[in-house]
């Protein structure tokens, strides 16, 4: 009551006081407790101006001049303070900070606001029942007051708000009618971390300094109350972000105490083929097989740490799995427990197989541009001489009218074709093998399907049964937008799934059939065949990596996979599903070329007999090579030979007449072909349009781009007869053409020259 005298409620705990140079007194509460096992910290009470804590504890409330109230929502603070310092954790208690300051402050509208770098937000607030609540929050304050606080970062007091001279014109405050008001920051550490606000729209009533100190002593409190709950948040938060990488692992993370689980992620339950709940409910013990997992059962029993332990899942069906399982005691729910982080065995060495035949493929790719020209440059002159030799045989029993005759040397004819027929094998193997080790894989070119079909085919036939029937109807009138390396890759992995396949196939007439036709901008390729098909379960996960019906010696499972990725990263698609006839359907839908792509062509052998008798320059490092092409061409031409850069470019700087052709060999090794290109490029330009480049292995990069600008079409090693011929006399009629339209040119030139000058005269 005014003018009385009241005594607060008694101070528990040990008290100390001290008294501050300001003459305000400060206390430190200490004690002893434990909360869950763990001894809390007592925190330092804010300094409070010792007039205030006197009238807290005398009830000398008649020096203020303040009514009952205000005493008993002074006694409400103290006593929140009290609380809090003790550790007691109270529900709401922001709430309540701010309800106890509006009714000591007797306010209308308090609020407690949080400074972050998103601006101000409202935290908590309090209205009198003087107030009706519209449930507007922005509506009950003045912003302009809160953030000029939040901007010096100085309380503030102020009556009569309407005749101050710069905060009376603010909008907010014109609005709301506002009489009074306090605000003061609330600090976490040096910054501000939040601000809390009063005001009064009552006429009658105004706030005091008195007010304002005790204004300041709840923005203390809000300020560690603040700071509480921004540290929970960030745990919460952090928390969160996790579960949810724990949740997005691939090998699985389980939690376990000796009675029970207590956390597994959705990894854990595939691995271990169960739902959450079931999961939860299996015994520690039950997830292992004790007899094989030994090692990680005992670690689990005495929570100790095991790097990699070599266990045996029991999943859902009975079925065991060979896992790797690392443990590490941890606190989980303010209990002891394990975790355990493990992955399938399985999965790993199917990607460490899968790595060690990657790491093989580029060894293999290294190997074949080396060893399939070492093999094809010899290839080469074994073939044209066997051809060669066929060839004047055949004309020699002509010419002798053995012609449809039996001449004796039959045998000697098949032995010959035997051979070439050896080497056309030959030659069809490395070139399989090429395809698939191109310098150029990654290099997305217009491609046609036939060359990575046979050549897929020839290496796909040995895990073929001699029974298996093999249909090709390729039918496309477009290239594809892929590497040839692209598609072999991909049309092996096919092969070899339907061959697989087949094996398991009552029929005994198995199949498999590969159709190819062009509609719009897409080449569509299927691939049928009539084994067991693929069962539906397997279907929606047919593409997913080491997902493999077949034994571990036959597959990883990543032949789809990888398919599924070359197809998609080229803007294509591939389904798998049932055929018309019970089999295996494997579509594809590949991208066509929108521009024309440039084609070794094929001419025919009487085109020769068209053209002139030409000069030809061979230059290749291999002697016997250059020996060979001098020897199937001279029937025809003029032929000279060079085996070094030096001795090609003085064959063609001082040749009269010039060559007509100049058959170039481009290799890795030795350099000579690639040396003669170039000088030609710089010093000869005339002989451009002359050059033929010939190659018996893979491209290099560097090679390619410079070979591409040529304007006639290269020679792959070994060539038949009729190609290689037949390519002299085409760039030699091609020259001829060049040279009668350069002459018709000039001949209009000097016929227009002459017309002109009488005009001129």
């Amino acid at each position: 009551m005014r003018g009385g005298r009241c005594r607060a409620p008694e101070l528990s705990g040990s008290e100390h006081r001290h008294a501050s140079g300001d003459g305000e007194v400060g206390r430190c509460v200490r004690g002893k407790g434990r909360r869950d096992g763990r001894r809390f910290k007592f925190l330092r009470e804010p300094t409070i101006p010792s007039s205030l804590l006197k009238a807290i504890t005398s009830g000398e409330v008649g020096l203020m001049n303040e009514s009952t109230s205000e005493l008993e929502g002074l006694r409400k603070l103290h006593e929140f303070t009290r609380h809090m310092l003790s550790g007691a954790e109270q529900g709401g208690a922001l709430n309540r900070l701010v309800e106890a300051t509006r009714e000591l402050t007797n306010a209308d509208h308090v609020y407690l606001f949080t400074h972050s770098g998103r601006g101000l937000e409202i935290r908590a607030r309090a209205l009198s029942e003087h107030v009706e609540d519209d449930g507007k929050e922005e509506e009950g304050f003045s912003s302009s007051i809160v953030n000029r606080v939040c901007e010096s970062g100085q309380p503030l007091l102020i009556n009569d708000l309407h005749n101050h001279p710069v905060l009376g014109r603010a909008p907010s405050i014109m609005e709301l009618s506002l009489r009074s008001a306090i605000c003061a920051p609330c600090y976490m550490g040096p910054a501000i971390s939040g601000v809390i606000y009063a005001s009064v729209h009552r006429i009658t009533e105004a706030f005091t300094p008195w007010h304002l100190e005790l204004l300041k002593v709840a923005a203390s409190q809000a300020g560690l109350l603040l700071n509480s709950a921004l540290v929970s948040e960030a745990l919460r938060e952090s928390e969160a972000r996790h579960r949810a990488v724990v949740e997005m692992s691939r090998s699985a993370i389980v939690v376990v105490s000796p009675e029970r689980v207590l956390f597994g992620n959705r990894a854990a339950h595939r691995l271990w083929g169960m739902s959450p709940q079931a999961f939860a409910a299996r015994a520690p013990g039950a997830l292992f097989d004790g007899w094989r997992s030994g090692e990680l059962l005992e670690a689990m029993e005495e929570r100790r740490a095991v790097e990699s332990a070599e266990a045996w899942a029991v999943r859902a069906d009975g079925s065991t799995l060979s896992v790797e399982a690392s443990a590490q005691p941890i606190v989980f729910d303010g209990r002891p427990a394990v975790q355990l982080m493990i992955s399938g065995l399985a999965e790993k060495k199917a990607l460490l197989a899968e790595r060690l035949r990657m790491d093989r493929l580029v060894v293999m790719g290294t190997m074949a541009a080396t060893v399939g020209h070492e093999i094809n440059n010899p290839l080469s002159y074994v073939h044209a001489n066997l051809d060669f030799a066929l060839e004047e045989l055949g004309d020699w029993l002509e010419q002798r009218g053995y012609a449809g005759k039996s001449s004796g040397l039959e045998e000697v004819f098949g032995g010959l074709r035997s051979a070439l027929e050896g080497a056309e094998r030959i030659r069809g193997v490395v070139e399989s093998i090429q395809s698939f080790s191109r310098l150029e894989r990654g290099e997305r070119t217009a491609s046609w399907l036939e060359q990575p079909m046979e050549s897929s085919l020839r290496m796909a036939r040995s895990e073929m049964g001699p029974k298996v029937e093999v249909g090709l109807s390729l039918l496309a009138s477009a290239p594809v937008m892929m590497s040839q390396a692209q598609l072999g890759q991909i049309f092996v992995n096919l092969f070899i799934n339907a061959a697989h396949a087949l094996r398991e196939c009552a029929d005994e007439a198995p199949w498999i059939e590969v159709r190819s036709w062009q509609q719009g901008d897409w080449v569509w390729v299927e691939f049928e065949d009539n084994g067991p098909g693929v069962e539906e379960a397997v279907l929606p996960h047919i593409f997913e990596p080491f997902v493999t019906t077949k034994d571990v010696s036959e597959g990883t499972g990543l032949g789809l996979a990888i398919c599924h990725q070359i197809v998609g990263d080229c803007g294509g698609s591939i389904e798998v599903g049932a055929g018309e006839r019970g089999g295996c359907l494997v579509r594809l839908k590949l991208p066509a070329a929108s521009e024309p792509t440039t084609q070794i062509f094929e001419v025919f052998g009487d085109e020769e007999s068209r053209v002139r008798r030409g000069r030809v320059l061979v230059v290749d490092p291999d002697p016997e090579m250059v020996a060979s092409l001098k020897r199937v061409l001279q029937t025809h031409h003029d032929v000279d030979v060079a085996t070094e850069a030096e001795e090609a470019q003085r064959a063609l700087g001082s040749a009269h007449p010039e060559y007509d052709v100049v058959l170039c060999d481009v290799r890795i090794r030795g350099g000579v072909g690639l040396e003669t290109v170039q000088w030609v490029r710089r010093h000869a330009p005339r002989y451009w349009e002359r050059l033929v480049a010939m190659s018996a292995s893979s491209y290099l990069r560097s090679e390619r781009l410079l070979l591409d600008e040529l304007p006639n079409p290269w020679l792959r090693k070994p060539f038949d007869l009729a190609r290689l011929r037949g390519t002299v006399a085409s760039v030699i009629a091609s020259g001829e053409e060049r040279s009668a339209l350069a002459l018709a040119c000039e001949t209009r030139g000097r016929s227009g020259l002459s017309l002109e000058e009488p005009g001129e005269s």
